[in-house]
C-alpha cells in the first residue's frame, strides 16, 4: 500500500434562483432574468448546489435580504417575499425594468440526515 496526501476543502458558495409554479409546471428564474410580478412575489426563492459537486444534497434558503430598486433593504425569514408585507408592497410599487437584488443571509444544506450552514451566492432580476 501507498499513502497518498489529500485535502478536503468547504464547497464553494451554491447559485440561487426564484422557482415560480403555475399549473403545476415549475420555471426557475436565475441571474439576471425578467420575472414578472407575481412569480417574484409568490415565487420560492430556492438554493442549488455549486457546480461541479459531485455527490447530491438540498440547499435549504432560511432567511434572505431583498432590495427592489431605490427601496431600503428588507430581511426577510422565510423563502419567499410574500413572507413580508413590507417587501412585497415595494414590489408592487416598482414598475416595470426595475432591479432586485437577493442577498442570501441565512441557508443549509441537507446531506441524508445531516443539515449544515452553507453559502449561496446573491443575485438580481429585473420586474418585467
Amino acid at each position: 500500500t501507498s499513502l497518498v496526501n489529500f485535502r478536503v476543502e468547504a464547497e464553494p458558495p451554491g447559485k440561487a434562483s426564484i422557482v415560480s409554479t403555475s399549473g403545476g409546471v415549475q420555471t426557475p428564474y436565475t441571474n439576471t432574468e425578467r420575472i414578472p410580478k407575481p412569480s417574484l412575489i409568490y415565487g420560492r426563492v430556492q438554493g442549488e448546489k455549486a457546480p461541479g459537486m459531485l455527490y447530491d444534497y438540498s440547499v435549504s434558503i432560511k432567511k434572505f435580504e431583498v432590495t427592489v430598486g431605490n427601496f431600503t433593504t428588507k430581511t426577510i425569514i422565510g423563502n419567499r417575499i410574500s413572507d413580508l408585507a413590507a417587501a412585497q408592497a415595494d414590489v408592487d410599487a416598482a414598475g416595470p425594468g426595475t432591479a432586485v437584488n437577493f442577498t442570501i443571509l441565512e441557508a443549509t444544506k441537507q446531506d441524508g440526515d445531516l443539515i449544515t450552514p452553507t453559502t449561496v451566492d446573491k443575485f438580481s432580476l429585473t420586474i418585467k
